[in-house]
């Protein structure tokens, strides 16, 4: 899973703004692993090296998810449906 993910960004950042969606989803991706990786740390047996790794999901999904919107000038909605606004549409 980890190596998918990372082969998916490595790709999705050599063309960012024709596949910035990945990266968007990518943030989802690193939500849930904070939801799995903090309880576990605290309330688990997995030891507590979890939850810094849990948060550390969750900053890097906020920069994702936040980061982009603003850096491409799309919304939210765009990145979600995977819908590229004008600014994008001389690429194609």
């Amino acid at each position: 899973f980890l190596g998918f993910t990372s082969a998916v960004l490595i790709l999705s950042s050599r063309d960012l703004r024709r596949r910035a969606t990945f990266i968007y989803w990518e943030s989802l991706l690193r939500y849930v692993a904070a939801l799995v990786l903090v309880p576990a740390g605290l309330f688990g047996d997995v030891g507590l090296i979890t939850v810094p790794l849990g948060l550390g999901d969750l900053a890097i999904g906020l920069v994702y998810m936040f980061g982009l919107p603003k850096e491409l000038g799309l919304s939210h909605s765009a990145f979600l449906c995977d819908r590229r606004g004008s600014s994008l549409s001389e690429l194609s």
